[in-house]
């Protein structure tokens, strides 16, 4: 069970991912870069930050470039966007926000400012 982030907890709601990845091999899909970091260089933090959790868990993650199968797809977005129903959520300043599986899909904030000099 979880919460979601909010301010003020009376605002909180519950929920309950009954659904969980059914393979130890996952893979990740993103074609969308911040405005302060190029696509070539987010793709490489990317990548360099599933090879951080596969290092400590017991998963392996791959990138593909096939947005549909993709078990997680991270997209930059503007922090009013609203692609799902819970985008009210996400405020200006939350760096991003996730859904359980199955969905897969990862929302960033692009209005933030992200640096690539602490990465390599």
């Amino acid at each position: 069970m979880g919460i979601i982030n909010y301010e003020d907890d009376s605002e909180a709601e519950e929920f309950v991912a009954y659904e969980v990845w059914q393979s130890q091999n996952l893979s990740w899909f993103c074609d969308t870069n911040p405005r302060s970091v190029n696509f070539s260089e987010t793709i490489r933090i990317i990548d360099a930050s599933f090879d951080l959790w596969q290092s400590v868990l017991p998963l392996k993650f791959e990138r593909t470039w096939n947005r549909r199968t993709a078990n997680f797809r991270l997209t930059f977005v503007k922090y009013d966007h609203s692609i799902s129903l819970n985008d009210r959520n996400f405020r200006e300043e939350v760096v991003g926000h996730a859904f359980p599986p199955p969905s897969g899909e990862i929302h960033l904030n692009n209005e933030l400012g992200y640096a690539n000099n602490t990465h390599r």
